[in-house]
C-alpha cells in the first residue's frame, strides 16, 4: 500500500496469495488494507476463502465487510455446507461472511 503506483503491484499481491507458506499469505491478507484497496473481486474473494482454509482469522481481513459480494456470501455458505456435510467443524468466523452462524 505505501509503494509508488500501488495498482502495478496487483499481479505481484495476485501471484503472492498463491504461496503455500502461510507467513507469506498473512502478510497479505490480514491486517493490510492493500487487497481490499487494489485487487479485483475474483481475486479477493480467493483470498478470503484461502483464509477460512488456512485458519486466518477473518477478522484480521481489512476491508472485508465493505467487499462482500453475493458470490463471496455464496462461496461462504457452500464452504460451509461443504464442511457440514463432511462432519467437520466450520469456522466461526464464517459468519463474517454469511451473516449466519457457522
Amino acid at each position: 500500500m505505501l509503494l509508488p503506483d500501488p495498482a502495478a503491484h496487483v499481479g505481484l499481491a495476485v501471484e503472492a496469495l498463491r504461496s503455500h507458506v502461510q507467513d507469506v499469505f498473512e502478510a497479505l491478507a490480514c491486517d493490510n488494507s492493500y487487497p481490499a484497496a487494489w485487487l479485483p473481486e475474483p481475486n479477493f474473494n480467493q483470498m478470503v476463502l484461502k483464509a477460512l482454509f488456512t485458519g486466518a482469522p477473518l477478522s484480521r481481513v481489512r476491508g472485508l465487510s465493505d467487499r462482500l459480494n453475493p458470490t463471496l456470501v455464496r462461496m461462504g455458505a457452500d464452504y460451509a455446507a461443504e464442511r457440514r456435510a463432511a462432519g467437520r467443524v466450520v469456522p466461526p468466523d464464517i459468519a463474517l461472511i454469511t451473516g449466519g452462524p457457522p
